[in-house]
């Protein structure tokens, strides 16, 4: 598998195109050590973006079987060879496979080394119980010695492997000199693995230049939780948008959405489907991706994954019958096989290549196939052999019949609570239910459930809704005197929060809002029982000072009748100009309707029933209307002004007198109680007179 790589080494080569780093299992101190003789030791490399899994090993006499060509998770093999033995370049079969052969024993140095290092071990062994004072000296200086003969020991192998030789099945055209001029082992190593990647894999079925930084295996649960199980994006991180596009499942418009626009692995698999038959062993699929097209094997398994998921003609994974997958809610996966629909119900395991065993065109499916289904209507249903099927299945059938019965009766229950739309909605739904719970066996039952639902989670949703439309029918009384309610409610502006309130109310007591999910019920209730409080407080003092100016504008209404009608005479003079409030006397008319005098008291006004006074009738959006009468105020405004003017263009008069005159004909109200045709033929001379 895959390891993280330190930080200290991706700092100092993160900018070469191919670079190795320590894994925490290979301890660069004890590469040399007699007791690894012989051992692989595991490495990692990176090379053009993508972490690849190799081994080393130190030996001194070379093994025939080291050779063969390498398979599963190790992409290269260094073998660094501390004799000058021979080496028959036939017995290297696989090009990723490199034998590095010094030109001086470096045997008789290792030993010597590990002579000298168990000297040390035993001398400091000797003041581990001494006082500090007395012995911290000492320790310090064998410490020392111990760094020296390290160092001396490696700078000797430099030498010898610079000046020897590296045996390779194909020509990586590195010169030893180069590869082992310093002395420290993780540089060999990086620049060994790099030269093997780069020969073997110089171009990849991916865009790995568009990567902002390296994939490493973490990356792959969120690359598969984002685009495969559709769940929100982790992070707003630009690598992982970079991985999705670079990798051929996402567009560079929308990174986080599924959409393989032309992926060149799935072309690969494709090919190989249609030259080797309709079902592939995952061996086969690691030599074709893996080995020959070098991609690592949990990148394998994630195009595996999204191939089945986009795959169209259909294609299906099988499982390991020993698997620990398990699903988005952390259950055990119970399945044989993913198909398209159940890759997003599983969860990422980072051994998820292991799991895989086959791909294939669809097959009859199996109970265990078909058990994930299965466990929606019966969650006690197992694993089962052929032979137990049979039993498993009379299990099955009574409760999809219980479950078709419910679905009908559903449909009976909804189809008055609900609107037009709504109930086809929801009838399709129901239907999809009944036409299962009618399956004759499991497969039926299975091709039915597929063809209907997106996968068990969607399965498990529509299941309850019979269960939910008995909920709905039980509470449809309250909610339909709620939603009564709530449409008769008027708000003023000064109320928009308290009106927002009554609007999110309104959508979330829809009947099919409260189908979907009837548990919410006790608490949207709740709610709009604070708002019918909040509501009435502000009613009452609106009621009341509504009262309290409707009869202040009863009395003006009285007083204002008779210039009403002097407006509809002072109008009728063209020579005063336009009309003024032409339609105030049936606006007056509307007004004196429709003022709301109410009989009843704060105290008794009631609001259970409906949000307004049951004696008025009053809505906290109507108000008082202050209509001043201007209308008749502009017309005697224009007649005052025209005989100030005339008073103002006579001459012999005293000033007082003209001040006198000028007060009295600035207000010609009380001409209203006196208009007549005559009094009006007379305004308009007068006001036609210079």
């Amino acid at each position: 598998m895959w390891e993280k790589f330190s930080s200290s080494f991706k700092a100092q080569w993160g900018i070469m195109t191919s670079y190795s780093a320590y894994r925490e299992s290979l301890d660069l101190s004890s590469l040399f050590s007699p007791r690894m003789e012989g051992q692989p030791q595991p490495w990692s490399a990176l090379h053009l973006g993508v972490p690849y899994p190799g081994e080393v090993i130190v030996a001194s006499r070379w093994d025939d079987s080291w050779g063969k060509e390498l398979t599963g998770e190790c992409y290269f093999r260094i073998i660094l060879l501390t004799s000058r033995s021979r080496l028959p370049l036939s017995s290297l079969r696989d090009a990723r496979i490199v034998a590095c052969i010094p030109s001086q024993e470096v045997l008789r140095q290792r030993e010597s080394l590990d002579r000298e290092l168990r000297s040390i071990a035993e001398a400091r062994g000797l003041y581990v119980t001494r006082r500090q004072a007395d012995s911290s000296a000492l320790r310090s200086s064998l410490e020392q010695r111990e760094v020296e003969l390290r160092g001396e020991f490696l700078e000797g192998c430099s030498r010898s492997y610079g000046s020897g030789q590296i045996v390779s099945a194909a020509s990586l055209d590195v010169e030893p000199g180069r590869i082992f001029a310093a002395s420290d082992p993780a540089l060999w190593l990086r620049d060994l693995a790099g030269a093997i990647l780069a020969r073997v894999y110089p171009t990849l079925p991916i865009e790995s230049g568009a990567f902002s930084r390296p994939l490493l295996e973490e990356e792959l649960q969120g690359l598969f939780d984002t685009l495969m199980a559709g769940a929100p994006p982790a992070t707003t991180d630009e690598a992982m948008a970079s991985f999705a596009v670079g990798l051929g499942l996402a567009r560079r418009g929308d990174p986080s959405a599924f959409d393989p626009p032309e992926c060149a692995v799935f072309e690969l698999i494709r090919r190989e489907l249609e030259r080797r038959g309709p079902r592939l062993a995952i061996q086969d699929i690691t030599q074709l991706l893996g080995h020959s097209h070098g991609l690592p094997l949990p990148l394998v398994a994630l195009f595996l994954l999204a191939f089945v998921k986009h795959s169209h003609p259909e294609t299906e994974l099988d499982l390991a019958a020993d698997h620990s997958l398990v699903t988005r809610d952390r259950n055990p996966f119970p399945g044989d096989r993913l198909t398209w629909e159940m890759v997003g119900q599983i969860r990422w395991h980072r051994d998820m290549y292991g799991f895989l065993t086959s791909l294939h065109l669809p097959e009859p499916p199996l109970w265990n196939t078909a058990l994930p289904f299965i466990r929606v209507i019966d969650p006690g249903a197992e694993r089962a052999a052929p032979s137990e099927v049979p039993s498993r299945e009379a299990a099955l059938l009574p409760r999809l019949r219980e479950l078709s019965e419910a679905a009908r009766q559903a449909l009976v229950d909804i189809r008055p609570l609900l609107d037009a739309e709504e109930v086809s909605e929801a009838e399709s739904r129901l239907q999809a239910l009944i036409s299962l719970g009618q399956s004759a066996d499991y497969q039926q039952f299975y091709r039915g459930v597929r063809e209907s639902f997106q996968g068990p989670r969607s399965l498990a949703r529509e299941r309850h809704l019979p269960a939910q439309a008995r909920l709905l029918k039980a509470v449809s009384p309250q909610v339909s005197a709620v939603r009564s309610y709530l449409k008769d409610m008027t708000f003023g502006p000064q109320e928009s929060a308290l009106s927002l309130n009554q609007r999110a109310l309104l959508l979330e007591t829809s009947p099919i809002h409260i189908l979907e999910n009837p548990a919410l019920w006790p608490a949207i209730d709740e709610r709009f029982e604070r708002l019918r409080q909040a509501y009435r407080e502000l009613y009452i003092r609106h009621h009341a000072q509504y009262r309290k100016e409707a009869s202040a504008l009863w009395a003006r209404l009285q007083h204002a009748l008779p210039l009403v009608e002097a407006l509809e005479q002072l109008n009728s003079i063209a020579e005063l100009g336009l009309p003024v409030g032409a339609d105030l006397p049936y606006q007056f008319e509307a007004l004196n309707t429709a003022l709301k005098m109410c009989p009843a008291p704060e105290e008794e006004v009631q609001l259970e029933e409906r949000p307004m006074c049951p004696y008025c009738g009053l809505r906290l959006s109507e108000s008082i209307p202050h209509q001043e009468i201007e209308a008749i105020q502009e017309q005697n405004r224009r007649l005052s002004l025209h005989g100030i003017q005339q008073i103002l263009g006579q001459e012999g008069e005293g000033v007082v007198d003209k001040l006198i005159r000028i007060v009295r004909i600035a207000d010609l109200t009380p001409l209203s109680s006196v208009l007549s045709p005559q009094v009006v033929a007379f305004l308009r001379s007068f006001a036609t007179s210079p």
